[in-house]
């Protein structure tokens, strides 16, 4: 009987094998053409002018002049109030007052006679390293971003290779001998360490001349409003005027270009260490930045001068005090708008003093001198940073009469950015 039941169980599975499968919706659409018809929908279109918005409230800050076809040029100015880096700096060692006074038990306090050497603003732009393909060469200048083989400097050697034995990928003639780093078996880099950056976030001509001129500001930017009893922020619009009205002292003005390289700063060389040259070691670099230098006297009065007053006790005293600077970019050549990293700029003063020395001999004073020493005081853009907005009027094109609402209009114009909420506005004024 099993015999049986496993015959007939063996030519069922064979028969059910042998079946014709057929596929499924092959002919659920023909080839033949089909008519569509069309209706016409009417669309009402209402255009709104809408008001200044707060700048107050936006993360990114612009600076520079822009150019539109249609609604014409628009100039920023950028300003920001000033935070001490340590409040009740002291500069140098020793506290003003024990200078003056000196100090019975410290023979090393003396008067320290603190004067600045250079004042820096510093605005760094917004930069990007990207390199695919990992070769030492950044997608702007790679001739060929997916290739580490390829040399874009078109010296005989592939740009991985000039990476790996400390040559420059971008330059055909690394050490300036006249022979390409192909053929020159000793060619180094002598800044092997330097990086090469694409400066972001310009819109327009990067290559325009400009002048830029900083004042100092006079006109305090509050944080909260007197008409609300205080209770609510101060809101600070796009059309404001304050960079008009309220300009102080003259800080900087003169003509600037970008300048697209790493700063890179070298050590000063110690005479008393004649077998050892500091020139040689970087002290410090930098990312690509708007840097210019900013008049020594006000600073030297307002700030080093200051040590010890309630003017630099606390951040509140001191933004009553300095109330921040004015920064304008005019006469371009071409337009350029920038949006700047105006959250890391920041004005150094670099500073020297009289330091005493006791060259490690705490008994022997026949030795001691009294030396130059250099230090560094940053102040920090925090606080309160605005743009104010100056717009061409709009061309009758666009409006032909003074509307704040235009219902069905023949043609729409759209101008976005510029809103805190990520919406597009119609028209800003």
């Amino acid at each position: 009987m099993n015999y049986i039941k496993y015959f007939f169980l063996i030519v069922i599975f064979i028969t059910s094998c042998n079946k014709d499968y057929n596929t499924i919706g092959i002919n659920l659409i023909n080839n033949k053409a089909f008519n569509t018809s069309v209706e016409e929908v009417p669309v009402f279109v209402k255009m709104k002018k809408i008001p200044p918005y707060v700048v107050n409230q936006i993360q990114t800050f612009q600076l520079g002049t822009y150019k539109d076809n249609v609604y014409g040029k628009s100039e920023v100015t950028f300003m920001s109030q000033l935070t001490l880096e340590d409040v009740s700096p002291i500069f140098g060692i020793f506290k003003q007052n024990d200078e003056i006074n000196g100090m019975e038990d410290n023979i090393a306090c003396i008067p320290e006679e603190e004067t600045l050497k250079d004042v820096f603003l510093d605005i760094p732009f917004f930069t990007n390293v990207d390199d695919d393909d990992n070769d030492g060469v950044i997608n702007l200048y790679d001739v060929d971003s997916t290739d580490p083989e390829s040399d874009s400097d078109g010296d005989g050697l592939s740009d991985i290779a000039e990476k790996q034995t400390g040559q420059n990928p971008l330059n055909p003639d690394t050490d300036g001998d006249g022979i390409l780093d192909g053929e020159d078996t000793e060619s180094k880099n002598p800044d092997g360490n330097a990086t090469v950056y694409e400066i972001d976030s310009l819109m327009g001509n990067s290559t325009a001349k400009f002048k830029l001129k900083v004042n100092e500001l006079d006109y305090y930017l509050r944080a909260y409003d007197p008409e609300s009893n205080f209770e609510r922020y101060q809101k600070y619009y796009s059309n404001n005027e304050i960079a008009s009205n309220f300009t102080g002292t003259v800080l900087f003005d003169d003509e600037i270009e970008i300048n697209s390289k790493e700063l890179v700063f070298w050590n000063e060389d110690d005479p008393e260490t004649p077998d050892e040259d500091e020139s040689e070691a970087i002290k410090e670099r930098l990312t690509p930045r708007i840097r210019v230098s900013l008049d020594k006297d006000f600073f030297q009065k307002k700030i080093i001068d200051n040590e010890g007053s309630q003017d630099l006790a606390n951040n509140e005293n001191f933004k009553l005090f300095i109330k921040g600077l004015v920064i304008k970019a005019y006469d371009f050549s071409d337009p350029l708008l920038m949006i700047l990293n105006f959250d890391e700029a920041e004005v150094r003063l670099v500073y020297g003093y009289q330091k005493y020395d006791k060259k490690d001999t705490p008994d022997d004073t026949s030795d001691d001198v009294v030396e130059e020493s250099e230090e560094t005081y940053k102040l920090n853009m925090s606080g309160y940073k605005i743009n104010s907005f100056k717009n061409d009027p709009y061309p009758a094109s666009i409006f032909t009469e003074v509307y704040d609402t235009i219902n069905n209009p023949k043609s729409v114009y759209l101008k976005g950015g510029g809103r805190s909420d990520g919406r597009n506005r119609i028209i800003q004024e």
